[in-house]
């Protein structure tokens, strides 16, 4: 279950319901994987969503692939994933509340 106090978001793909949460090292992954481009610029590019989408289910779900990523964005719908991972992405740079669930 998604702990939005930890800056988590829930995305229901098909049966399945995953937990997208963006860490600094996910970030920097994708930062490091893409020297010079703003993926956090463009949320309408399919393969911005995708690697993000990735991103952001690394902490959670680390066996994910990038192909997996791709699948999860076709169940689940692009304008579910680009909903889901703004809101993650918008918990995980923002202010959290340490003090309400800080397990």
């Amino acid at each position: 279950m998604a702990n939005p106090h930890r800056g988590e978001v829930a995305l229901v793909a098909g049966d399945k319901t995953y937990t997208l949460v963006f860490t600094i090292n996910a970030l920097c992954d994708i930062e490091e994987a893409h020297p010079g481009v703003n993926i956090l610029s463009d949320f309408s590019k399919l393969s911005n969503i995708r690697y993000l989408l990735l991103a952001g289910l690394a902490a959670r779900h680390p066996e994910t692939k990038k192909a997996d990523a791709g699948n999860i964005l076709q169940e689940a719908g692009f304008q579910s994933v680009q909903v889901a991972v703004a809101e993650a992405l918008q918990r995980g740079l923002g202010t959290r509340d340490k003090t309400a669930n800080p397990q």
